[in-house]
């Protein structure tokens, strides 16, 4: 066989050639499928622009998917869902799909998943020989904690953030969706200590819509060598399905003798920060913001969310155009076995409007109120 194509036959340099063609194909088409339906579980989802799988426990519901094409049949082979970055391999059953039945559902079962946020692509392409394909970015939370390996990385899940601690020196805790990575400074009997190396976690409420966990940590200097205890630290950090926050009790032990605690959290980064008072540049000074209640840091790089940060305490700026969160007040004498508490709630967001609400929001529930 010879077949001789001009260039003005080709548009773009491409040809297709359908070599026993079945009589259901239709060539002229150039339209994808169509998303019809979508379902997690009883829940049906809107099948307008990205995808909002919901927020769901480790094992989500099977997800029920409805296609049709105008014009030709669908290609059962072709069905995805990816979540790029995470080794799933979901059960897709495409028993349904059948040529030359332009329509169909096929189903999807995921594996148990850990905490987090997870984005990715539901695909599915027609039998047309362009293989015309529907492409649907969609979004999965998982909320809860997981523990791992020995309880020395955890990992927590809001219906709208990820966190994770693991062993770093002095970074404990990070934002999965921007970076940001607060840590805790403390100084105890005279002695600068940073949390060195998980020593135990445990989950200490695991109710349907609030969790919590206990992370026990050493101490070591600001180079994370390991030094004498005068001290330990102790985070108790929760989540909640009616909030996207980390909510961080963070305690450091005075283990010595009777004597004077000093500790605060930082050092994070924005272009600049927002309070209720509207938008401030760094002073690149020690500075005292104040019990503002809330602060909007926004972020650096505008493919990033920035940072709200809620607490009663006391927030400040460094000499670095970073902010702190102090307590209240900044030294506090505290006998031998006892500890000193900074609380306070942090989240991805991209507006200091969506800060304050949440920080009304958190007030309405009351949940520092003893603080």
């Amino acid at each position: 066989m010879l077949i001789q194509l001009a260039p003005s036959e080709t548009p773009n340099g491409q040809a297709t050639i359908v070599v026993n063609k079945p009589d259901w194909m239709v060539l002229d088409d150039e339209e994808a499928p169509l998303l019809l339906s979508l379902t997690v579980g009883e829940e049906s989802i809107a099948t307008e622009g990205d995808l909002d799988l919901g927020a769901h426990d480790s094992e989500v519901p099977p997800i029920s998917v409805r296609v049709i094409d105008d014009a030709n049949p669908l290609d059962a082979k072709s069905v995805r869902l990816i979540f790029p970055g995470h080794n799933l391999h979901p059960e897709i059953d495409v028993s349904a799909i059948r040529v030359p039945a332009k329509s169909a559902e096929f189903t999807v079962k995921l594996p148990e998943l850990l905490p987090g946020v997870y984005r990715g692509e539901l695909s599915i392409a027609d039998l047309s020989p362009q293989s015309n394909t529907l492409r649907a970015e969609c979004t999965l939370k998982v909320f809860g904690i997981s523990l791992g390996a020995e309880g020395k990385e955890v990992r927590l899940a809001s219906p709208d953030a990820a966190y994770t601690i693991d062993q770093k020196a002095r970074l404990p805790l990070l934002i999965a969706e921007n970076g940001v990575s607060p840590y805790v400074t403390g100084q105890v009997a005279g002695s600068w200590v940073y949390p060195r190396e998980i020593l135990s976690s445990e989950i200490t409420e695991d109710a349907p819509d609030r969790k919590v966990c206990r992370i026990t940590m050493n101490v070591g200097d600001s180079s994370g060598k390991p030094i004498d205890q005068p001290g330990h630290y102790e985070y108790d950090l929760e989540v909640r399905k009616d909030s996207p926050c980390l909510i961080v009790r963070g305690r450091v032990f005075n283990d010595v003798a009777d004597g004077t605690v000093y500790t605060f959290w930082g050092w994070l980064a924005g272009d600049g920060y927002d309070t209720a008072d509207g938008h401030k540049s760094w002073t690149m000074t020690y500075a005292s913001v104040g019990q503002v209640g809330w602060i909007y840091l926004p972020s650096k790089d505008p493919k990033k969310p920035g940072t709200g940060w809620i607490s009663p305490q006391d927030f400040g700026e460094s000499r670095f155009g970073t902010m702190l969160l102090y307590t209240v007040p900044q030294k506090i004498d505290t006998k031998k076995g006892a500890s000193v508490e900074t609380a306070f709630a942090i989240m991805p967001a991209n507006s200091p409007e969506e800060v304050a609400a949440e920080a009304a929001h958190l007030a309405e529930l009351g949940v520092f109120a003893q603080e």
